[in-house]
């Protein structure tokens, strides 16, 4: 009877297991879903030749007021994802946070375009967003607006 209990347990382990596995026809969810797509001015030199590079800049938020200014928002996770034939990839090729001014620096990555996304923490005013861009040692510094909740 054992031997028979265990047989049963080992099938439904295998049934669970195969159940809960993707498999070529589960669709995965990209990464930028839900995100708001922002438009940092691409600052890479025209006619510069492809090749590693880093990104870096300063992430901001809109605040109302007398004169409409740009709050600098710090501590906001700031990751580059590599991205193939137009498909952001789930790994991620490097990552930080913004210091208290909002500014960022990513190490340098291998050539290529990425999806560089920006997300405060949950308790933040402004929405996660994301910038698609390519590397070269010629990119200047973005300002990257995020838009309020």
């Amino acid at each position: 009877m054992r031997a028979k209990n265990k047989s049963i347990v080992a099938a439904l382990i295998l049934s669970v297991t195969a159940a809960c596995t993707p498999d070529a026809t589960t669709p995965t969810k990209d990464i930028l879903d839900g995100l708001v797509q922002i438009a940092a001015a691409d600052t890479a030199s025209p006619g510069a030749p492809l090749g590693p590079g880093s990104f870096h800049g300063w992430v901001v938020g809109y605040a109302q007021g007398p004169d409409s200014v740009n709050v600098f928002l710090g501590n906001v996770r700031v990751r580059a994802h590599a991205r193939l034939n137009g498909a952001t990839v789930g790994t991620v090729a490097a990552e930080t946070y913004t210091d208290a001014n909002g500014a960022w620096q990513l190490a340098t990555v291998t050539a290529g375009e990425y999806a560089v996304v920006y997300e405060p923490g949950p308790s933040s005013l402004y929405k996660s967003g994301f910038t698609i861009a390519t590397t070269n040692a010629a990119v200047g510094a973005w300002t990257v607006m995020l838009p309020k909740k």
